[in-house]
């Protein structure tokens, strides 16, 4: 039988749905859930003594199934006549109180503040089809008559799938009346799987009115798990936090229903932190059988940016250690304050329970695995804030495996992106603490720890003319400055380079200075600056003394689309001949790369090699990133697996002699060079 709509406008059809319920017969439709499914939210809301308005009732049992649980005053209204007969003629043995009157709710004759309860279960998202003009102005007026047919106090019940048209409507609807609204999330009873079955979320969402006080702020509250009323400020937190809901529910049905093979599915869960998700899920699964069918591994807070947590082929190799078919791997989030390992789990179990493969056996005991059971100690926050180019960011120092101190900053808003990390040493002047537990701690000029700054400093060693050039000193141009660690680095080991930084966030330049050390001189001068229109506006200059290197690490802002680095932009044609520009014909343009298929890899070097003759490569162990060497004329290396060139162990030499640099820090980097 064909009962589907072929037009939206069939929905506000007394035509359309006497049609529907002919056919369908007394067979009752239920839009979204049972009585079963719905009672715990009814029986939180609708009192026995309530008098009860259902409206767009359709041959629905839920109005029936409450007049059987004690809720007698219960009136019903549709627009279609053959479905008013239909549930007349059904109840008047049973149930003769309850009423079904031919209605429309946009034009109700009932009097003013007549009802304690309405409940609308699919009505709204029935005549919301759309957000023309005509469709908007008929839900006006079914809002606001049911809005005047409710009494000071009343509860307006919506048993809705929420899309976001309709969650913004009722949204806009509260807030100018200034009622209170609430959200719920209604569990349906399981239904037998099949794959062609796939049922959108159910929401209760509750209406209180009240008397509109000017100047009351908005109330927007959301139940996430029972008894559990979780109040947040802004309608905009709303739709965030009921897009996710949605977004985990419809995951969820995936997840019991399916394996994913070889996909990685990323989840967030929220808390009453909107702002930030308080935990994000990468849920692995794999077509290989393994001894254990689920199980779920919780990162330790400090560790989440390391290799095997923070990328793919990481969490892939976890997958394969820990042997597990679905493995869920839980990080935390910085934002947050977390208890022991026991109380996470406790947290996460009714999470973990809806995210099962297919046949899991109901009541199986979830193995929680981690590295250790100390999730989140000897982490200080030591500054955060937030910048208008890279969204929240934060500092922390952190006492490592190695019984060393740390620095970090991250930017929150990349997956806690990493943005610069230096080694703390006590300072030999001040060997006092300066507050019980903690010590005053000095930079380490002489450590890098990021292996892609190591490689960027290798670069170097790859310039023409690096034997003269580590005498007389280097030009460098250092586009993105972050933390400032390894401009302060180069600066430090090459006592005779001189260095330009260029950074657009004057908010970086301060976090470099105050945490990093970072210190300008007559060989280190920081810009701030696109550093687009920078080159642009050097490359133009009559005169130009060119630089030995330009480094490029620049990250995308936290709202560029793609999170590719270097972002597009710099690998456009004009920009590229601005840097070939401001490049000496010897020199290096050396680009730490973030490109994430290989389609996106093979644009990139296409479009370098229209501007450049020569381009080297080397992959970072355990990270993702590639630096690049690209050369303005064509440059012979030879390169062989494993083994430095003769004559690059030459210059190694220099780093050692000349240098406070230990060279042997750059030879992995040049041992896995390769043409690109």
């Amino acid at each position: 039988m064909d009962l589907l709509p072929h037009h939206t406008r069939d929905f506000r059809s007394n035509a359309y749905w006497d049609r529907f319920f002919k056919t369908r017969g007394l067979k009752p439709f239920e839009w979204y859930g049972e009585f079963t499914d719905l009672c715990s939210v009814l029986c939180k809301y609708v009192k026995t003594t309530d008098k009860v308005l259902m409206v767009g009732c359709g041959n629905s049992q839920l109005s029936a199934d409450m007049f059987d649980a004690g809720f007698k005053q219960i009136i019903n209204i549709d627009t279609s006549s053959v479905v008013i007969k239909q549930m007349l003629d059904k109840n008047q043995t049973h149930r003769p109180e309850m009423k079904f009157l031919k209605m429309d709710v946009t034009e109700m004759n009932f009097t003013d503040g007549e009802f304690s309860v309405v409940i609308d279960k699919g009505t709204l998202d029935a005549l919301l089809v759309n957000e023309s003009e005509e469709v908007i102005e008929n839900v006006d007026k079914a809002l606001s008559q049911i809005s005047r047919t409710m009494r000071l106090g009343a509860r307006y019940l919506i048993i809705t799938l929420l899309q976001e048209h309709i969650l913004r409507k009722l949204l806009k609807f509260s807030s100018e009346m200034g009622f209170p609204i609430r959200f719920h999330r209604i569990e349906i009873e399981d239904q037998p799987l099949h794959k062609n079955t796939f049922c959108m979320p159910v929401f209760a969402v509750v209406i209180t009115k009240f008397k509109k006080i000017p100047g009351l702020k908005q109330i927007f509250e959301i139940v996430r798990q029972v008894d559990s009323v979780q109040r947040v400020d802004t309608a905009e937190e709303v739709i965030a936090v009921i897009n996710e809901m949605q977004k985990f529910a419809m995951m969820k049905q995936h997840l019991n229903k399916y394996t994913l093979a070889d996909e990685q599915v990323v989840l967030e869960l929220y808390s009453e932190n909107i702002e930030s998700s308080r935990y994000i899920l990468y849920v692995l699964d794999s077509l290989k059988s393994y001894q254990t069918k689920y199980a779920v591994f919780i990162v330790p807070l400090k560790r989440e940016t390391e290799w095997l947590f923070a990328t793919n082929a990481g969490r892939r190799q976890l997958q394969k250690d820990a042997n597990v078919q679905r493995l869920i791997i839980v990080t935390l989030q910085r934002e947050h304050e977390y208890g022991d390992i026991e109380a996470i789990q406790e947290e996460l179990s009714p999470y973990m329970l809806q995210l099962t493969p297919p046949k899991f056996m109901f009541g199986t005991k979830i193995p929680y695995l981690s590295v250790d059971d100390s999730i989140s100690k000897d982490v200080e926050v030591v500054d955060k804030g937030r910048s208008e180019w890279n969204g929240t960011f934060r500092i922390e120092n952190f006492l490592a495996e190695d019984e060393k101190y740390y620095r970090r900053l991250f930017f929150l808003g990349k997956q806690n992106l990493i943005q610069s990390e230096c080694r703390l040493i006590q300072s030999d002047t001040k060997k006092k603490k300066v507050k019980k537990g903690k010590y005053h701690f000095v930079i380490d000029k002489d450590y890098l720890a990021s292996k892609h700054h190591i490689s960027t400093v290798a670069g170097f060693v790859l310039l023409p003319d690096f034997n003269e050039l580590i005498y007389s000193g280097f030009r460098v141009l250092m586009i993105g400055l972050g933390g400032g660690v390894l401009a302060s680095y180069i600066h430090h080991v090459f006592e005779k380079a001189t260095i330009d930084v260029v950074e657009i966030d004057p908010e970086m330049v301060k976090v470099a200075t105050k945490w990093f050390d970072f210190k300008e001189d007559s060989r280190m001068k920081a810009y701030v600056a696109d550093g687009l229109d920078f080159m642009k506006q050097r490359a133009e200059q009559d005169e130009i003394i060119p630089y030995n290197m330009i480094v490029l690490d620049v990250n995308p802002n936290e709202d560029s689309p793609t999170q590719m680095c270097p972002p597009r932009p710099f690998l456009e044609s004009d920009n590229l001949k601005h840097m070939k520009r401001l490049l000496s014909p010897k020199g290096v343009l050396v680009i730490n790369t973030l490109l994430f298929n290989e389609l996106i890899r093979k644009e990139a070097l296409n479009q370098i090699k229209t501007e450049f003759q020569s381009i080297y490569q080397t992959n970072i162990e355990v990270e993702v990133n590639v630096i690049l060497y690209v050369f303005p004329e064509t440059t012979n290396i030879q390169t062989t697996d494993s083994r430095i060139p003769a004559e690059l162990v030459k210059r190694l030499r220099l780093v050692d002699k000349c240098t406070s640099l230990n060279s042997t820090d750059l030879t992995e980097s040049l041992k896995h060079l390769s043409i690109s």
